[in-house]
């Protein structure tokens, strides 16, 4: 839908306070509204109502609001996008303040239309998470993570999100809020591929629970579908000792020999440190 306005547009700047005090100015100018079924509008976002993005074009004296469905957008472009290469590691890299100022300045300017960004953009709020939770801000860190996930559909970066979310909140013994992601990561790859990560978190956590039928089922996965090797220990591990909680015997061995073929050592737990030696020493006989 369209209809005319009178109004005059404003120069859209982002702007962020620095760490010293001082701002990060983001270049002005239009965005460019790529449609999935037209050709793309330059303008000026003017935020999202009831479900539709708000775009202001400029026309003759006046402008043109176009109310956009989010589903026929493809991406929203802003200027200034060759500033996402200025956030790199390297010899060439910005000092760590420099970047997090250019990063939070991009959130900032940004985050209201997570939906409408390229993947680029979203690994580059990704990096902006993992700089505050290392500066000790994790809750915003924790947040600006959990409003990225549901618009990444890089599998890729859909790993490194799901994999910070589950070592934040492990580490702050959010363990329930640890499971679900654990849980989502696991559905998001369908079963396919999925990293030994979020299995690990299933099993440990299943297993301090005392739900052992659980964390058997979830320390397996990655031993038999997995194609990592990471943690693949510590799921054995957990199998294990599964398996002596619920007497088991049989697949323990199983296991221990297979641990044993593989070249796993015992992965230094202390949970798990009773569970090392077999309880049933005759089955080694």
């Amino acid at each position: 839908m369209i209809r005319f306005c009178v109004w005059l547009l404003l120069a859209c700047v982002g702007v962020d306070l620095c760490a010293d005090g001082g701002e990060r100015v983001l270049p002005g100018g239009e965005q460019t509204l790529i449609l999935k079924n037209r050709s793309p509008l330059t303008g000026r976002v003017n935020g999202i109502n009831n479900g539709q993005l708000v775009f202001v074009v400029e026309q003759g004296g006046g402008t043109l609001e176009y109310q956009v469905d989010l589903d026929d957008i493809e991406r929203l472009q802003f200027p200034g996008d060759e500033l996402l290469s200025e956030i790199a590691w390297g010899p060439g890299a910005k000092s760590r303040d420099d970047l997090q100022s250019l990063l939070s300045a991009l959130y900032a300017q940004r985050s209201p239309y997570l939906r409408l960004l390229s993947d680029r953009e979203l690994a580059a709020f990704v990096e902006y998470a993992r700089l505050l939770d290392e500066d000790g801000d994790p809750l915003m860190a924790l947040q600006i993570a959990k409003s990225i996930l549901p618009q990444v559909s890089d599998s890729a970066l859909q790993d490194r999100v799901y994999e910070l979310l589950l070592r934040w909140s492990y580490e702050r013994e959010r363990f329930d809020d640890c499971y679900a992601f654990a849980v989502g990561w696991a559905e998001a790859r369908q079963g396919q591929n999925v990293p030994s990560d979020a299995y690990y978190f299933l099993a440990q956590l299943s297993f301090e629970r005392r739900r052992f039928d659980t964390a058997l089922w979830n320390a397996l996965e990655p031993i038999v579908l997995s194609k990592s090797h990471e943690r693949l220990d510590a799921c054995y591990a957990y199998a294990i000792a599964s398996c002596v909680e619920l007497t088991e015997y049989e697949h323990e061995s199983v296991l221990r020999q297979e641990m044993v073929d593989r070249g796993l050592d015992w992965p230094d737990i202390p949970e798990l440190a009773n569970y090392q030696q077999p309880q049933d020493l005759s089955i080694f006989d």
